[in-house]
Parts: structure tokens; sequence; C-alpha cells
């Protein structure tokens, strides 16, 4: 139990992170779990080669930079969404295939939308997936999505990063009804029991907003990206519990 502790407490990240001397580039969180988001957009790139890519609630922009770096023209403008992003961060990325924007695109088709942790920063969901379904045009245009599960594990993490809530496959899929769904399931499954019972210890009142995550070092991350790369690849369609909900699908108008 011990080594599930460990991973537990270094399990979730936001932008907000990265002022801890997070490394994005390194770390195992980020580096396990682009690759159930890599392994989507092969699939459907070696099907509709040159579509977008749009990454909502983008930060630092690592998924949709992963995504780039890795099939290079084998998919089209990488544009990276944030309301936070200010003129410095736009500008930055002038004259690259990357356009940084504040707001929703009025339009989208021919698009991969990647959400990666963001339903849960909106405090209507469901209208937020509305708006951007009202954008989109044709029927070319894929999702995926990640998100915190389960909301009898929320605590002062979930304050500290502002959210409103986490899921389960099925409210995800709730959620998503009216889409083309692939698939919904759990990754980081090994972490939840541990995540369960700490927060039982705890006496379930220990909701100050603080974060959970630190820097670790090399040896145990370079286990944890290849236990977690393992376990996930294993366990790929995993409904049973997890710390993070993942739904991949096609828009529908």
């Amino acid at each position: 139990m011990g080594i599930i502790f460990f991973m537990y407490y270094f399990y979730k990240m936001d932008l907000k992170e990265l002022n801890s001397g997070i490394d994005q580039n390194t770390h195992w969180y980020y580096q396990t779990k682009k690759k159930p988001l890599l392994s989507f957009v092969e699939k459907i790139v070696s099907q509709e080669r040159n579509l977008n890519i749009l990454d909502i609630g983008s930060g630092s922009g690592f998924f949709s930079n992963e995504i780039s770096e890795q099939f290079g023209d084998k998919v089209g403008d990488i544009i990276q969404c944030d309301i936070g992003y200010s003129e410095e961060d736009i500008n930055e990325c002038i004259g690259t295939r990357t356009k940084r924007i504040v707001n929703l695109p009025d339009s989208i088709s021919n698009t991969i939308i990647i959400m990666m942790d963001v339903l849960e920063h909106i405090e209507d969901d469901k209208k937020f997936l509305q708006e951007i379904v009202s954008r989109c045009e044709g029927n070319n245009n894929y999702f995926f999505i990640t998100v915190p599960a389960f909301e009898n594990i929320w605590s002062g993490h979930d304050v500290y990063l502002g959210h409103y809530r986490r899921y389960t496959v099925e409210s995800l899929a709730r959620l998503l009804v009216d889409q083309e769904i692939y698939s919904v399931h759990y990754i980081f499954g090994s972490l939840y029991p541990a995540a369960y019972l700490k927060r039982k210890l705890s006496g379930g009142s220990n909701k100050e907003a603080k974060s959970d995550m630190k820097p670790i070092f090399s040896l145990a991350n370079n286990i944890l990206i290849k236990y977690f790369t393992l376990e996930n690849s294993i366990f790929s369609n995993n409904r049973l519990f997890g710390l993070t909900c993942v739904a991949k699908g096609k828009l529908k108008k």
C-alpha cells in the first residue's frame, strides 16, 4: 500500500501546479496522460489527415504541442484556446503553425477538440458543451476529454484548483449523451483505493484549499511512467474506478 499512497500524493496537476517546479516534459503524470490522447489522434489521422487541433483550456499548450510534434503535417492548424492568455502569450506564437486565442472560435470544422481537465472548472458544463457544439460545422469534428473522477475523494486539492465537481463514467456519458461516444472509461485505476482510503482516514473534513503536488525525484518518476503506461494499456476499457475519466468520440450537431 505504501507505493500506492506515494503515487496518489503526486497525482493531480493543473496549470497552477507548474509554479511548484513541475516539468511537464518529464513528469510522470503528463507523460502518462498524453499517451491515450496521442493514440486517439493517431487513430483518427490515419483515416483523415489534416484535421485541425483545438485545445480548449490549453494553458501551457503541452498536450497540443505534443500532438504537433508527433504528427507534424498529418494534422492541420494547432489552435490553443485559454482565457488566461496575455497579449505576450499570443504574440509568442506569431510565425508558427500554432495560434493562441482567448475565446472560442466562431466556427469549428474538421477538428479534433481536446479538453484536458477543463469541464470540472466550468460551473455549467452542459451549457459550455452546447456552446461548443453550436459552433461546429459539418460532421467531421471529434473530441477527447478528461476530467477528475469520483466525488467521494473530493479534497482540498479540488478546492485549490477551482473545481466545481468530479465525475463518473456514467455522469460524463450523460453529459455527452447527444454525441457519438466511442468510449468512456477510467485511467489511473490503482490510485483510486489509496485516494479513497486517505480521504476516509482524514475524517472527510480536510477541504483546506491546498495543492498535493510536489516535484518528484527521477527514479520514482521513471517507475511511475512505466507503471501507469502499462496499467492504462492493460485496462484500456476500465469502467470500475480510477482518478480520471476519459471520453472520446465524434461530435454531432
